[in-house]
């Protein structure tokens, strides 16, 4: 039960977070905003792959959750700090299936949802296995395995906040995403590959999560931009948050099921390449249907 409430507690968090940080910063700051928000999951990620093993050895699960719990409680007290800003005047009026319906008749945020649902389900099979395979391939203990799987999480995070300045340059969001499932699957396959050197391979593995870092901060500062008003800005945060969960429930089960087969980590290299050829697939619709739109525009 505790765990269903937690997940809840999570969604609503993930969910409501980018419409106030919207809220809270100025029209030409929004896209770097956006990227500082696609960090959270990298920084979260990392964070406790290094503080876990101390504390858990130390002090416990309990004390690590309590510790969580309070720190939470602070940042929400931090809250009631910030300026009161009207969020939108356009609130979400329809009823939920009707706002669904409009999503999926619009049909970007819908491909948005498919691309973090690829890359999410990459990113969480990789770097969740990664400290085994740091083990198993490379020859380090496991604190060093641990160690070095956080520093690998944590360059995604200059992958996100590099798109966010990129996206406020102009750059197209659709090149930076293809960039990012490019280089996913070029250090991807050598990150999967025995005959590379261990030092060789992790190089890979900060080469992938840097360029990963991308897509995540990309999506979210697309999806306030493919509804047409910000009262259904919610529900499409919540649809892309939805396709990542997805993902993240069924990478690493795949992954673990690909290794297990064939006894080989070489084995990882199907999965890069399936979710990325999905992903590049829906970047080449989304290019497709804002191709289509802009031709209409012009008529």
């Amino acid at each position: 039960t505790a765990r269903f409430f937690e997940g809840v507690g999570f969604l609503l968090v993930v969910t409501t977070t980018p419409p106030l940080m919207l809220a809270h910063s100025s029209v030409h700051d929004r896209r770097r905003v956006m990227g500082l928000w696609g960090a959270y999951m990298p920084l979260g990620m990392s964070l406790i792959m290094v503080a876990c093993p101390g504390i858990l050895k130390t002090y416990g699960w309990r004390v690590l959750w309590l510790g969580d719990g309070i720190l939470l409680l602070v940042l929400l007290a931090g809250t009631w700090l910030l300026p009161t800003k009207e969020v939108s005047k356009q609130l979400d009026l329809e009823p939920l299936h009707q706002r669904i319906q409009i999503l999926f008749k619009l049909g970007e945020p819908l491909v948005l949802a498919v691309i973090f649902c690829m890359y999410a389900g990459v990113f969480l099979a990789v770097f969740g296995f990664l400290p085994m395979l740091i083990s198993e391939e490379m020859g380090y203990d496991a604190t060093t395995a641990v160690m070095l799987s956080a520093l690998a999480i944590a360059v995604n995070i200059l992958g996100n906040l590099a798109a966010g300045q990129l996206l406020q340059r102009g750059y197209s969001a659709v090149l930076l995403m293809t960039v990012a499932a490019l280089g996913i699957t070029i250090f991807g396959l050598g990150m999967y590959s025995s005959a590379l050197p261990g030092m060789v391979r992790y190089l890979a593995a900060l080469l992938l999560s840097t360029l990963g870092g991308l897509i995540p901060a990309t999506l979210f500062a697309q999806i306030s931009e493919s509804v047409p008003h910000p009262g259904l800005l919610g529900t499409g945060n919540g649809l892309l948050v939805q396709g990542s969960n997805i993902g993240q429930v069924l990478g690493p089960p795949a992954l673990a099921w690909l290794v297990a087969g064939t006894g080989s980590w070489e084995s990882g290299r199907w999965m890069i390449l399936v979710c990325m050829g999905l992903c590049m697939g829906a970047l080449w619709l989304l290019l497709r249907m804002r191709s289509g739109a802009s031709l209409q525009e012009s008529a």
